[in-house]
């Protein structure tokens, strides 16, 4: 691809693919971003409006299908931290397969990196592996596959479209 960057992307450990995207791969790029990126900051003297929730009260939280169709260009994989007896040592600060976090390199535009910059800042990321089959056809002939629409997902959208139940408190039976 003329003109094309490299981003890299350290995806939520534990939460995606992991440690199975090689080089080569292509994978899409999801967000999500928090309560913090969306709510406005209330001045300290700001007023309660009656039956309106409160900024801890609403769940703002967003996904969405960023970018698709990626190729991986190359992987980093932090070399394992071993003791004197051969042990591999692991932080155990964030989950993931092999113990360490991977940061994936990934063939980007340069809007494509201010996408993959503001994300990473004010949200997380994770990566899904594409499937290789996605890129042939049923003749082994090489194509590019589509970019598929996504709508997002919010609380409200899981809960209306989705039949997301909302969790309910258990009372004991003498209350």
């Amino acid at each position: 691809m003329s003109g094309a960057r490299v981003a890299s992307v350290a995806p939520i450990t534990g939460a995606g693919v992991g440690t199975l995207i090689n080089t080569g791969d292509h994978v899409d790029v999801i967000a999500t971003f928090g309560n913090q990126s969306f709510l406005p900051n209330l001045p300290a003297n700001a007023t309660q409006v009656p039956n309106e929730p409160t900024a801890d009260q609403i769940n703002a939280n967003t996904t969405k299908v960023l970018l698709q169709n990626l190729l991986v260009v190359g992987t980093l994989v932090p070399q394992a931290v071993t003791t004197a007896t051969g042990a591999e040592v692991t932080s155990g600060s964030a989950p993931s397969l092999s113990g360490r976090e991977q940061l994936v390199l990934i063939a980007v535009t340069p809007q494509e990196a201010e996408l993959i910059a503001f994300a990473n800042v004010e949200g997380s990321i994770t990566l899904t592996l594409r499937s290789p089959l996605d890129y042939v056809d049923a003749t082994g002939v090489p194509v590019v596959p589509p970019s598929v629409k996504t709508t997002g997902i919010t609380l409200k959208t899981l809960l209306d479209d989705w039949g997301v139940l909302v969790p309910t408190l258990q009372t004991s039976a003498g209350t």
